[in-house]
């Protein structure tokens, strides 16, 4: 009885085995994309809160040209498991500055991550993390730690993320 489920199992496994095979095969051929450094600047108006905002995303080049011309996609999500991530695709209003909308669905602990695709399967890729989103007007228009999140926060990508960089207050900690 072992060797029939032996004998019944093995085309089963060669099969799996070749989609295995074939899906890794195919992973390998797929173009490789470089992750660039860049400056990376983010704010929202009115300041984060649960709700409706504005976000601004400033991209520029190490040397401070501004990127423009890009895709940019923001994805953002809270820190704790179990809630929908909120995306959004700004739109360039002047060299190198994306304005779009952005909905905060929740109070807590936020982060962003910036996406932005450049020529050549290059691409930029930032997060920037904005805790204790609160109500609107909450504190007046600041969040817990005392900061104004409507001015924009900076910082270098170096190799594509800069979470470490951030302090408790989303600034760039160089």
């Amino acid at each position: 009885m072992t060797r029939a489920i032996l004998t019944r199992s093995t085309p089963r496994f060669a099969a799996v085995s070749a989609l295995a095979l074939a899906c890794s095969a195919l992973a390998s051929c797929a173009p490789s994309v470089e992750t660039v450094d860049a400056d990376v600047s983010v704010a929202f108006e009115p300041a984060p809160h649960v709700g409706a905002t504005t976000v601004r995303v400033r991209l520029a080049s190490l040397d401070g040209e501004p990127i423009t011309g890009v895709d940019v996609e923001l994805e953002g999500n809270m820190n704790h498991g179990g809630m929908v991530p909120v995306f959004t695709s700004p739109k360039e209003v002047e060299p190198g500055l994306y304005e779009g909308p952005f909905e905060f669905t929740m109070g807590g602990d936020w982060f962003v991550v910036v996406r932005a695709e450049l020529e050549g399967d290059r691409a930029i890729e930032h997060l920037v993390e904005f805790p204790a989103v609160g109500a609107p007007g909450a504190h007046g228009g600041m969040d817990h730690g005392g900061t104004d999140h409507g001015e924009m926060q900076h910082g270098d990508t170096e190799g594509g993320h800069a979470p470490s960089d951030h302090g408790a207050d989303g600034h760039h900690q160089g």
